[in-house]
């Protein structure tokens, strides 16, 4: 069986491969990775269905005048079957490839995707809690959120267009009663799924269920190591308590992909590191520090954002804590610290292609509780609408010229400190929603970037 799928060589079952104009994209959902491919290797994997020998392969690709020798062809495949994007054998990695796993469109390569590779959705407007921090001002549910027919119909958009991700959050996702059924149909149809959840609605019987989805991920927000910080921040007494009760069950209740999340504030950030300690101790496989975006909950509290010296001391403490529990917990530092020092190294080459840049309207977009579709999570204003998935479309909103789209794609209008920054080919502009919930335009410095003290 083994020599035969070597000679025959086909593309593993749980790969899906996506056509873009540079190439394509592979993505393992066994491991959760997206592999970007050039044209070649897209066009050769094409040919990889198990009918073809890899002679018969080859022979294809030279009739396509492409040029590879039949020794580098011998080569990629043994190297993708290393990697379970081919024949899955053994069921290990080759070890020798270094492929570049995708996570942000570069921004100086393509202007976007052809479709979104993730949609944050935000499900409802209902939450039980009133964040300080809070983006959209969530806690009423609208009257006009999608019905779960509707939902349903959006979720067949979304796996027609080939969108890998949708993240589901809110508002608060559980206190939707139609949660699970939405959630089981994108399953169902074969879309990878993540959660974000406050914690506070998990009971035993919400857990196993949750863990029975096999979801591709499961986030629960902490603002705090202790309850005086996080509930002064989450608004609601109780909630560190139910929180951490919620994070305990879907532990035991054996969810992948744990993850804890923590939006820093001036009023929370020096115990980022302590809650970074509470999720190992709770069994979670990740930590994620968010930026605090200027949205609703920041016009009504302007005193929560970070001076750019405490940004620069959140960076160090998460770093030091990273470095020293690395075994133990994946972290995703998404502060402007975090997010440029990626990708800031001295004397960059031109032709270093590094996958970062501000993802909002080329591989992201968010769908609103009614529907509507956003450039990234953050957008909120009604100007900075896409579409709207009721009548119209994915494909038809994402593929279409409008003057959102066209400036989040082509960053070279950009003005004051992030138009004149050294680094703004390599981080592409920061996030382009704090700057246009900040000052009220696209084209303005990220408010947010440490760098940035005007």
């Amino acid at each position: 069986m083994i020599k035969e799928a070597a000679e025959h060589p086909f593309l593993n079952p749980s790969v899906i491969l996506r056509e873009e104009t540079f190439g394509g994209l592979a993505y393992t959902q066994d491991r959760s990775c997206v592999y970007e491919l050039d044209a070649t290797a897209c066009a050769i994997l094409k040919l990889c269905t198990g009918q073809s020998t890899l002679e018969e392969i080859w022979h294809h690709v030279r009739i396509r005048n492409i040029d590879v020798e039949f020794t580098e062809l011998e080569a990629f495949v043994a190297e993708m079957s290393g990697e379970r994007i081919l024949n899955a054998r053994g069921g290990g990695t080759s070890g020798g490839s270094n492929p570049q796993i995708y996570s942000y469109i570069s921004a100086r390569q393509y202007p976007h995707l052809k479709a979104p590779i993730m949609v944050n959705w935000e499900i409802t407007q209902g939450c039980n809690l009133r964040c300080l921090h809070c983006y959209n001002g969530s806690g009423k549910p609208l009257r006009s959120e999608l019905s779960t027919s509707e939902a349903k119909r959006v979720l067949d958009d979304l796996k027609s267009c080939e969108v890998i991700w949708v993240a589901i959050t809110g508002g608060e996702p559980l206190m939707r009663s139609d949660l699970f059924e939405i959630v089981e149909y994108a399953r169902k149809i074969g879309l990878s799924v993540l959660l974000s959840s406050n914690g506070t609605l998990i009971d035993a019987a919400r857990a196993a269920r949750l863990a029975n989805l096999e979801l591709e991920g499961i986030q629960i927000s902490l603002d705090g190591p202790d309850a005086a910080t996080h509930d002064l921040q989450r608004g609601i007494e109780g909630a560190f308590k139910r929180a951490l009760l919620g994070l305990r069950l879907l532990r035991d209740a054996g969810v992948r992909n744990l993850t804890v999340a923590t939006v820093a504030t001036s009023g929370n950030y020096r115990t980022v590191p302590d809650v970074l300690q509470l999720a190992i101790e709770y069994g979670a496989q990740g930590f994620r520090v968010m930026n605090l975006v200027p949205g609703v909950g920041t016009e009504r509290n302007p005193g929560l954002f970070l001076t750019p010296l405490q940004r620069q001391w959140l960076y160090a403490a998460v770093k030091e804590r990273e470095q020293r529990f690395a075994q133990d917990l994946n972290v995703f530092d998404e502060t402007p610290a975090g997010y440029l020092a990626r990708g800031c190294v001295p004397d960059v080459p031109d032709d270093l292609q590094l996958p970062l840049g501000c993802p909002a309207g080329r591989s992201v977009a968010k769908i609103s509780p009614d529907g509507f579709l956003y450039p990234c999570t953050y957008f909120t204003s009604q100007d900075s609408r896409i579409g709207d998935l009721r009548t119209d479309r994915l494909h038809d909103c994402w593929n279409k010229e409008t003057p959102v789209l066209t400036t989040l794609r082509h960053l070279d209008h950009l003005t004051g400190h992030c138009g004149a920054c050294a680094f703004l080919r390599i981080c592409g502009g920061g996030c382009r929603a704090c700057a246009y919930n900040y000052f009220g335009h696209l084209n303005a410095s990220d408010p947010t970037c440490h760098i940035n003290h005007a």
